[in-house]
């Protein structure tokens, strides 16, 4: 099942700040304070859970954090700023989440256009455990949540002593490229089946409904 991932309260954050910082987490290198506004802040990170913060202390929290070093603010001509998480801020998360790296396995669809500009989707699975990129292909294959890959064209990404996200240091990381065919939001996936399936998480809600091992 998906949930709000619990906390250790190895920091002295506030259950909100947490919050904040779990949304920064997911936008990560680029976004501004009205993304993190409450009224915006569930569309945004795509989370299902939200802080009950007012304008002025998301502002006064994110410069609580900018003083900590948990974000970095860039300046803009508008007068206002980007954001952007630095590894301060990822080591606070971390600790607040134990999250297991061993277990972490996520996706990204692209689309690509060949030159009678024709769509050519692919999928890139990627994780530190190159098992678990198998178990979610598989997965996700067999729920509806990925169509028509085709393994023996796989682009195969192997690198050692990865460092992620500016913090986050793997031994082993690796990047798997599938051709595919076009998802869109009216497949219907089987998603009983994949929770029941799935012993990986790729995102917070997955992470907060992570089954034992």
């Amino acid at each position: 099942m998906l949930k709000q991932p619990t906390r250790t309260h190895e920091t002295d954050l506030t259950d909100d700040e947490l919050i904040l910082l779990d949304g920064m987490f997911v936008l990560w290198d680029s976004f501004t304070i009205d993304n993190l506004l409450g009224e915006n802040f569930q569309e945004v990170t795509e989370l299902e859970y939200c802080h009950s913060l007012r304008r002025e202390e998301v502002v006064k929290t994110v410069n609580v954090f900018a003083s900590r070093k948990f974000v970095v603010l860039h300046p803009m001509t508008s007068g206002n700023f980007q954001i952007s998480l630095n590894s301060a801020g990822l080591k606070a998360w971390e600790d607040e989440h134990a999250p297991d790296w061993d277990r972490y396995c996520s996706h990204l669809m692209k689309i690509d256009y060949d030159e009678d500009d024709n769509e050519e989707w692919s999928v890139t699975i990627f994780s530190p455990v190159l098992p678990l990129i198998y178990q979610f292909l598989d997965t996700a294959l067999e729920c509806g949540l990925l169509v028509d890959v085709q393994r023996d064209q796989v682009e195969f990404n192997h690198r050692q002593d990865e460092v992620w996200l500016g913090w986050i240091e793997f031994n082993d990381f690796y990047r798997l490229t599938f051709p595919c065919g076009p998802v869109d939001e009216d497949m219907e996936v089987d998603w009983e089946l994949y929770e029941t399936r799935r012993n990986w998480w790729g995102d917070l809600m997955e992470l907060g409904g992570l089954p034992p091992e």
